[in-house]
């Protein structure tokens, strides 16, 4: 739908008068460099540049505007982006629903919120049909709020809530709803929506949070019944699994029993369901703390308990108190099985104090028991017994995992055999191994960590960088298809406009559209490439990549002479989201390519994503380490801001940083530490100072955690490859 041509130039004129008034005003928005006075307007560092672009066709002035605008946004120079996009709007009427849109943003990172919100109800009322507008009226509200309307912001989040396209987006209007109805004195109100956020809606981030208001509001004094109502929810909500729920609402209906003076023992049901909880979600202080009461009873569950203690106080990296939990089990384990888990664990820490003998000793142990030998336990024992020195009995184990035909991970095997062989200056058998796992696979973990040692060796290798750019050197030049190629296609009917809105730097319009665009089934490798190349430009990031992998699309860039890391890897590894990755990698001196490894296996460049754990965004923060992160910076914290690429590449950056500085500057530690948590990483490392990163990320104990850190670090080499060539080509 489109609106009268006059109405809209009438508003563009009013938002243009809003930022010129705004402009003469005395604040400070933005960087500390944007400091204006009534006397002395902001200097435009880019004026001479938008008197050029009006001298342009009207579409070529678009595009230059929109791309000053982004440099005045990445600059924190927001009202001049805002005035800039809003005068887009005006110039290119077609595309003034996504003008608008951007330019609201940039006012509200002005503080502007009045021409923000007068921007966001005309895209609103005017553009009912933009997917633009999906979200227009939770920032509505938040505008509101900021303004300090509070009955209108109450509203505004009742419609965000209703129009709300997942659960925890509308569970979060309805709580903000409820919160400002409570601000307000409006406890009955407010607890109605309290009400129905805890028991017609689906569990959700913001359960708890609803749990404490409906308290405040509707049982207001009455302890009885907030435990009651506490104990009644955790329990349901364990019940159904949701266990981020429960342990919360238990652990509330505890504190305020234990509080009236009941003894713990009087309530062990929940007790129970609260440790567990806690332990499932890795609440680690929360759940140890309560299976210490637990472990006092020494009932017939004592062996779990022990090991459950064991496994959180080493997620805490208490090592002493892990190890002593581990022994007790030894001796009070139910049955042969939780014995032997206990001797296994002891047998991980023993690796962490470097008493690699002992270690072996258990290892061997187990490989003589009937129906116990398997390719796990052979690297354990082929793994300890070459750091202890026994390297003939090391090469046994390793080549024990390379003749099992059931044998996992036999890549691994042969790179560690290969390290074995050099030890016993077995020179050639070691080189041999490593030239065939580099020839097999250049660009995969064990395939790079060989080249490096056969470079080391003065041998033939292929690099990484080889690896990646296979192309044919005698193939034709990759050229353009018929740039009508989309019209053969039902589902592509509006790529034209999609196309040039991308061109036209309204990467966020694109993206809306982008995203819910339908694949034709019988798209051939060149169209997918150009599609991906499209979508890779509105940043929808998942989609090119998932368009390159399949479709034959690497085959037949493969047999064009120009580089695949100029065609195929920007697009299959994407350099996404550049302006934030780099700007806050600088800022916080990390390697980008750390950045964008983490990134890429963190969300797989998914803006909005949410893990079942509530991590947010882009680097997968979680919200209290957001609010941590934005206290140690000096910021106001809004939790919906976790969602914004920018915040959270700004919040995953410092963390990265911290991590860094905690653990040592070595990417590995970092990486580990960003999956398992620094303190497990403390103590992996606590005798381990000098441990170099292959040997680091071999010994890491956690299965999970160990694929993670080779998956990191490898796409973190990929990325080290792409800008390396991207900067020669500048």
């Amino acid at each position: 739908m489109t609106a009268p041509r006059s109405t809209l130039r009438l508003f563009s004129l009013t938002i243009l008068l809003s930022l010129s008034l705004l402009l003469c005003s005395s604040c400070a928005v933005g960087t500390a460099d944007d400091s204006i006075s009534a006397s002395a307007p902001p200097p435009n560092p880019l004026a001479e540049k938008e008197t050029a672009a009006r001298k342009l066709p009207p579409m070529a002035q678009g595009r230059e505007l929109v791309r000053l605008a982004r440099e005045h946004e990445q600059a924190g120079r927001y009202q001049q982006a805002s005035r800039l996009f809003a005068e887009t709007g005006d110039l290119l009427p077609a595309y003034r629903a996504a003008a608008l849109d951007e330019a609201a943003r940039n006012a509200s990172a002005a503080h502007d919120h009045a021409a923000a919100l007068t921007m966001l109800q005309t895209l609103r009322t005017q553009y009912p049909q933009s997917p633009l507008t999906r979200n227009t009226a939770g920032r509505i509200a938040q505008s509101y709020v900021d303004l300090d309307k509070k009955d209108e912001a109450v509203a505004a989040y009742r419609q965000a809530a209703a129009a709300a396209a997942g659960a925890t987006l509308r569970a979060y209007y309805l709580v903000r709803a409820a919160e400002l109805l409570e601000e307000q004195k409006q406890t009955a109100d407010a607890a109605a929506l309290y009400r129905q956020l805890l028991e017609k809606t689906d569990p959700h981030r913001y359960s708890i949070r609803a749990l404490e208001g409906l308290h405040r509001t509707a049982f207001a004094g009455d302890v009885p019944a907030q435990i009651d109502h506490a104990a009644k929810f955790g329990l349901r909500m364990y019940t159904g699994g949701a266990y981020q729920q429960a342990g919360p609402a238990l652990d509330r209906a505890i504190r305020l029993r234990r509080e009236r003076g009941e003894p713990w023992t009087a309530m062990p049901e929940l007790v129970d369901k609260a440790a567990d909880s806690f332990f499932r979600t890795h609440h680690n202080d929360q759940a140890a703390a309560y299976f210490e009461l637990l472990k006092t009873r020494q009932d017939a569950k004592y062996g779990d308990i022990l090991y459950q203690l064991a496994r959180l106080y080493t997620r805490l990296g208490d090592a002493p108190k892990a190890r002593e939990n581990y022994q007790l089990l030894t001796k009070h384990g139910a049955g042969y099985g939780a014995r032997r888990t206990g001797w296994y664990q002891l047998s991980l820490l023993n690796i962490e104090d470097n008493k690699y003998t002992d270690a072996y000793g258990y290892y061997s142990r187990r490989l003589k028991e009937k129906r116990s030998a398997n390719s796990f336990l052979h690297w354990k024992a082929g793994w300890t017994a070459m750091m202890a020195g026994n390297l003939k009995t090391a090469d046994g184990h390793f080549a024990a995992i390379l003749n099992d035909r059931r044998g996992e991970e036999k890549e691994r095997a042969s790179f560690w055999r290969a390290q074995v062989l050099l030890k016993q200056k077995r020179v050639t058998e070691a080189m041999a191994i490593l030239t065939r796992l580099n020839k097999n696979d250049p660009t995969g973990y064990y395939g790079w960590r060989s080249a490096e040692i056969l470079q080391a060796h003065k041998r033939p290798a292929v690099t990484i960088a080889q690896g990646m750019n296979r192309h044919n050197t005698r193939g034709p030049k990759l050229t353009p298809i018929n740039s009508a190629w989309w019209a053969e296609f039902d589902e592509l009917k509006n790529f034209p406009r999609l196309q040039q809105t991308t061109e036209l730097g309204f990467w966020r319009a694109a993206n809306r559209e982008m995203v819910s665009l339908e694949i034709p089934k019988k798209i051939k490798a060149p169209q997918r490439f150009a599609l991906a190349r499209v979508a890779h430009d509105a940043k929808a990031y998942p989609l090119a990549r998932k368009l390159v992998y399949g479709g034959g699309v690497y085959q037949y860039l493969k047999g064009h002479r120009d580089s695949l890391l100029d065609t195929y890897y920007p697009l299959y590894l994407p350099l996404g989201y550049a302006e934030n990755v780099e700007r806050y990698a600088k800022q916080f001196r990390l390697p980008p390519a750390l950045v964008y490894a983490i990134i890429l296996n963190e969300s797989n460049y998914r803006p909005t994503v949410e893990s079942p754990a509530y991590a947010v965004g882009l680097m997968q923060v979680m919200p209290q380490t957001g609010q941590e992160i934005a206290a140690a910076l000096g910021e106001d914290y809004h939790e919906d801001s976790l969602y914004d690429p920018e915040t959270n590449v700004r919040y995953g950056c410092w963390y990265l940083r911290h991590l860094l500085d905690t653990l040592g500057d070595d990417p590995a530690y970092a990486v580990a530490a960003y999956n398992a948590g620094p303190k497990a990483v403390a103590k992996w490392l606590r005798n381990k100072q000098k441990i170099e990163q292959a040997y680091f990320i071999a010994e890491i104990p956690y299965l999970e955690t160990n694929r993670y850190v080779r998956r990191v670090i490898t796409a973190m080499k990929k990325y080290e490859t792409m800008l390396t060539h991207r900067d020669r080509a500048r």
